[in-house]
């Protein structure tokens, strides 16, 4: 799997008449027979062509791959009821990918379509058909997703508790550097792994207000915070609720073994 030379690298670069430069970033698709390689100037990534598991692979910024793999998933939940009892039962998928168009291909903007399943081994269950359009645009590390699924269960026993994309995120900073966003129309929900916030033993205020405001610091391994990292949670995974039409929850899970408390 080779990479073609950046959009930036290919652009064309004016010198103005004080001295700055301005680069054109246009997207550059490179197409061989396994993968299309696709560059807008600010991220690169890889797509396979055939059939796979996965929408985009590799994807590069800065000259640093932040992500593995991206891939859709697909949550089911069947309920059973048996006289005063209740059964439930969650499964989770991945989706094959069956077809990649490459539906727009201009200088500004590339539309790619993916169509396929999510993979069961059960030949009763739903395979939840879904069509994914990724948008991309010169000059932007931006990543935009329209996810059209098609419901093919059977009503009064599967439920859709769950379905999405996922990413798969190369986290190579200390805990208390790693930031976590979820953005919605109007505002952003901020948490990072590991908070700084610690009264015993204390930590200064201003530390906690750094790593909130997203500065990267670097802490000898002797220091007063390399102590308290140790003993404060990390947070490993989060769960977004949609509970009402105009907000939403979130809960932080830390993984404590095969187990996870909130």
């Amino acid at each position: 799997m080779e990479r073609n030379k950046s959009a930036s690298e290919e652009g064309s670069s004016d010198i103005s008449k004080n001295g700055t430069s301005s680069m054109t970033m246009e997207i550059s698709i490179q197409e061989s027979t396994e993968y299309y390689n696709i560059d807008t100037g600010k991220l690169a990534l890889v797509l396979p062509k055939g059939k796979s598991a996965c929408l985009a692979q590799g994807l590069v910024r800065n000259g640093i791959e932040i992500v593995s793999k991206v891939y859709p998933v697909f949550v089911w939940e069947t309920r059973e009821e048996n006289g005063y009892s209740q059964r439930i039962e969650d499964k989770e998928f991945q989706g094959e990918i069956t077809s990649v168009e490459l539906e727009e291909q201009g200088p500004l903007q590339a539309v790619i379509c993916f169509k396929g399943n999510h993979i069961s081994e059960q030949p009763d269950m739903p395979k939840m058909p879904f069509v994914i359009r990724m948008y991309l645009w010169a000059g932007s590390d931006e990543l935009r997703f329209q996810h059209t699924f098609l419901y093919d269960g059977k009503e009064e026993r599967d439920y859709l508790k769950g379905m999405g994309i996922r990413f798969d995120v190369n986290m190579s900073p200390k805990k208390y550097d790693r930031h976590i966003q979820f953005g919605t129309d109007k505002q952003h929900f901020h948490e990072v792994a590991a908070m700084l916030a610690s009264n015993s033993p204390k930590l200064a205020p201003e530390i906690f207000k750094k790593q909130l405001e997203g500065e990267f610091a670097e802490y000898d391994t002797e220091s007063l915070v390399e102590q308290v990292v140790s003993d404060i949670p990390v947070w490993h995974g989060r769960i977004r609720s949609l509970y009402r039409l105009i907000g939403f929850g979130c809960i932080s899970l830390e993984q404590v073994g095969k187990m996870y408390t909130q």
